[in-house]
């Protein structure tokens, strides 16, 4: 959900993620001038989401649309954050100055890590495509993808996401966990000179409702079962 800017404040965008890899996601928008939930098309795969730089295939893409290559085992340097200053925006530049997203000095450290790099290439027979190629950077240690890169369609690059992480006590462990140690991710187009950037103060719940990572749960949002399904976007404004 988003809560800054004022304008966009309350806009939310579920996507329901089958355990089939080959079933098409099922997305929703709550529209907060419209006081309700619109379903959208998945076939939109190249529609930007809510107004950014990040469009639907880089929340969710489907693997048997493409063609998987691995490229080979890189080192690359990653921030791992201060889990007590991560979900903080003010320890991230922001416009006007300076790189939007960039962590502030002291606020974390860096970390050379093993990754995987795969080459996932569109394939043509299923139509039109917004990239010729995405390259996925994943951890060896965790399979999280902290770094992906788009080519457009005549192969040129275009576009870095990048994902800043910290680790959060998840089960007893201090550990880093896909989405959940999320602190910081930034949609940058090169092409363009244009980035999105957003600070995030993630949550995670377990089976029993408990909290982790940010704190505490709100009760509201503890059943499980009615937040994540389309019928519980209709109480963000309440």
């Amino acid at each position: 959900m988003v809560v800054l800017p004022e304008q966009s404040k309350y806009t939310t965008e579920m996507t329901l993620r089958p355990d089939d890899p080959t079933r098409i996601d099922e997305i929703y928008a709550f529209v907060p001038a419209l006081r309700r939930s619109l379903r959208l098309s998945s076939a939109a795969r190249c529609a930007p989401i809510l107004g950014t730089d990040f469009i639907q295939d880089d929340n969710s893409w489907l693997p048997p649309n493409f063609k998987i290559t691995f490229l080979g085992r890189k080192k690359l340097l990653v921030p791992i954050q201060d889990p007590a200053k991560a979900f903080n925006r003010d320890s991230y530049i922001q416009p006007p100055t300076g790189f939007p997203g960039w962590p502030k000095y002291g606020t974390g450290k860096w970390e050379l890590r093993d990754f995987n790099l795969l080459n996932l290439e569109w394939l043509s027979s299923l139509g039109a495509y917004c990239y010729s190629q995405r390259v996925f950077y994943q951890d060896t240690e965790n399979w999280i993808v902290p770094a992906l890169e788009a080519y457009d369609r005549n192969g040129k690059f275009w576009k870095l996401v990048w994902l800043v992480q910290s680790p959060i006590d998840f089960r007893g462990q201090h550990t880093l966990v896909q989405i959940a140690s999320i602190a910081a991710v930034m949609g940058i187009d090169f092409q363009n000179s244009h980035i999105t950037a957003t600070a995030e103060s993630p949550t995670t719940i377990d089976a029993d409702g408990a909290g982790s990572a940010a704190g505490p749960v709100p009760a509201q949002y503890r059943d499980i079962a009615a937040m994540t399904q389309p019928g519980s976007l209709a109480h963000i404004m309440k």
